[in-house]
């Protein structure tokens, strides 16, 4: 998978140009941050009631086995990722449709051909790739981006729905990413569709250190959550940071 806060701003953040195409982002310039109403971040886990994943009588290889095969049938569980992509779906064309008006200009990275859509024709640039606005296009100093489908003719195929979202939290060092099991600006033939979708909480004054913890993520390739209890818990801390970011943000 390809996290979109890895790729900036060193090959994500490198585009200006003209103001972004298509009906789908109409209000691309000016925006800036939404007025924060006081809210808290914090995520209500208080409800999850977790099964016992492990015995006492059981020896700690046994233990640490039990709880691997309990994280795994909660990551990969179709009640956990239909949760996980109907929120993704919904937030995901919120910035789709009211990102440019909300934080400023939002360019089109297509990884495929390695095109930027400031740079080439919108028929240059089909396909799937990242819709976002970084800090260094003006406007917003937060980060925002989607892993969507541009057709042809520069807008969005919102048919194809969300495969990406990736936010900044208003007011804390966290950001949030969300990857579909199969990222389709990748190679499809490298991912296992059954791994579930990776959910991550990021904490970007440790990315900036270049700390190797920076990232909580449940599924994908490296989670790092420890029971079953934990990934419940930071999928659903996940989705209430990125709710509060676009109310923040104005979307």
């Amino acid at each position: 998978m390809k996290h979109i806060h890895e790729l900036s701003p060193k090959t994500i953040g490198i585009a200006t140009g003209v103001m972004l195409a298509g009906a789908a982002l109409s209000g691309c310039a000016g925006g800036g941050d939404a007025a924060p109403k006081p809210t808290s971040i914090a995520a209500e886990t208080h409800a999850i009631t977790p099964t016992p994943e492990v015995s006492a009588t059981k020896s700690a290889a046994e233990i640490a086995l039990m709880k691997k095969e309990a994280i795994e049938r909660y990551t990969k569980s179709d009640e956990r990722n239909q949760k996980v992509a109907k929120a993704v779906q919904a937030m995901g064309m919120r910035v789709v449709l009211n990102g440019g008006s909300a934080l400023g200009y939002f360019d089109f990275y297509n990884p495929d051909k390695d095109n930027w859509k400031s740079k080439v024709s919108p028929a240059q640039n089909e396909g799937w790739g990242y819709l976002q606005h970084n800090p260094q296009y003006g406007g917003s100093r937060h980060q925002a981006a989607v892993t969507v489908y541009r057709d042809s003719d520069g807008g969005f195929n919102t048919k194809k729905g969300v495969s990406g979202l990736a936010l900044d939290i208003p007011g804390t060092n966290l950001a949030v990413e969300f990857d579909a099991p199969v990222d389709p600006t990748f190679d499809a033939t490298s991912q296992d569709p059954k791994a579930g979708w990776e959910v991550s909480i990021i904490d970007l004054k440790k990315l900036e250190n270049q700390d190797p913890g920076y990232r909580s993520s449940v599924g994908g390739g490296l989670p790092t959550a420890q029971s079953a209890k934990e990934a419940k818990a930071l999928d659903a801390q996940a989705i209430t940071l990125a709710e509060q970011a676009l109310y923040k943000l104005g979307m």
